[in-house]
Formats: structure tokens, C-alpha cells, sequence
């Protein structure tokens, strides 16, 4: 964790990225495709080598409104979450179904010391 969350000053960036989930769409699949795609049992919401898990939740209007937030801290945005970014843009099989609706990047500065302030390590 040590190389692969925090920059050697003490920093680290945040992704942030909303993801709806299109269950129009996805409920047009057969239950073995869903599973598929998922990697879990839909009787039960396990993954498919386990144990339990799974939870519906329908908008104001009746609709499922099933939405992720994906938030992944890393030393180097570049060299760490951008391949992997790319290799899912090509090849997730639940590009299908879900759309990105809303992303952002943050920069997160080194803690301080004591009567110190945040960033002033980055600033001072």
C-alpha cells in the first residue's frame, strides 16, 4: 500500500466516477447472461463461487435506479489507473449496461504536523 497509495511526500490522488446502471436494457438479458456478465448468482446475489448478498432499489417513478461510485486512490493516476481504465473500456462486459454520468480527479496533499496545515507541506 505504501508505493502503490501514497506519493513519497506524503500525497495521493483520488478518481472519483458516478455510474448509472442501464436495468432497461439489462433486464432484456437471460438470467445465465446476467450471471455471466456479473459474475454472480442471481438467486441469491453471490458471486458465483459463494455465499449471499443482493438488494433492489426502484426510483420515484417505479424504475430500478441502480447507480455505482467507483473511488480508487493511487500514487500515479497515469501509470496505475489509466491502463486498467483502458482495458475496461475495451472489454468489460458491463460496458453494456452502465454508463458514466459523472468523474472526477483529486489531488489529496500530505497530512501535517501538529499546528501545521493541510497542503503546507505542497504550498509552504
Amino acid at each position: 500500500m505504501e508505493t502503490a497509495v501514497w506519493q513519497p511526500d506524503g500525497s495521493t490522488t483520488l478518481v472519483v466516477r458516478r455510474i448509472r446502471a442501464e436495468i432497461e436494457t439489462w433486464d432484456l438479458l437471460s438470467v445465465a447472461d446476467k450471471e455471466a456478465a456479473v459474475g454472480r448468482w442471481m438467486r441469491s446475489g453471490a458471486p458465483l463461487t459463494g455465499t449471499a448478498e443482493h438488494d433492489e432499489a426502484p426510483d420515484s417513478f417505479g424504475r430500478p435506479d441502480s447507480r455505482l461510485v467507483f473511488v480508487s486512490y493511487q500514487a500515479d493516476i497515469t501509470r496505475q489507473y489509466l491502463p486498467i481504465q483502458r482495458r475496461l473500456a475495451e472489454k468489460d462486459l458491463l460496458n453494456e449496461w452502465t454508463t458514466p454520468i459523472g468523474s472526477a480527479i483529486f489531488a489529496i496533499p500530505p497530512g501535517c504536523s501538529e499546528g501545521g496545515w493541510i497542503g503546507e507541506r505542497v504550498l509552504g
